[in-house]
């Protein structure tokens, strides 16, 4: 993907299982990250010195169902995800769907980028191993 810049309003979003809603400034949501968000996150993550990552996870997914619409300017998708997680012995699952939002790029090589990724994970947390250290 070089070349490629996402868009600096980009959104990464993961309501909390209970409430649904699609407005963080009015419900709760376990990740509300912009571009500047998630790019400390992920340094973070891949830092040495993530103790949330210490053993490092080894995970894999399965994305299925994937529906693509066009919109006014933009795709959107929807797919059914499965991650699962292997830390320390410990298997975690967590189960779902994604929404993302393609826009338009200029780049002949990434004609579209992320502009939103929405995450409804179907279960609450704790039955999942209580925490959401990785990126779904």
């Amino acid at each position: 993907m070089a070349g490629a810049v996402p868009p600096q309003g980009a959104e990464y979003l993961i309501p909390s299982p209970e409430d649904l809603s699609d407005d963080p400034a009015t419900t709760l949501h376990l990740v509300n990250d912009s571009m500047t968000t998630l790019a400390g996150r992920i340094g973070r993550l891949k830092s040495k010195h993530a103790h949330a990552e210490s053993p490092r996870s080894r995970t894999r997914r399965q994305v299925t169902n994937v529906r693509v619409w066009q919109g006014p300017g933009d795709l959107l998708s929807r797919s059914v995800f499965d991650v699962t997680r292997v830390r320390g012995g410990v298997v975690d699952r967590y189960v779902g769907v994604y929404e993302h939002q393609l826009l338009p790029n200029d780049a002949e090589e990434t004609p579209w980028l992320i502009g939103r990724r929405r995450v409804l994970i179907d279960h609450n947390i704790e039955a999942a191993g209580g925490s959401l250290s990785l990126l779904l």
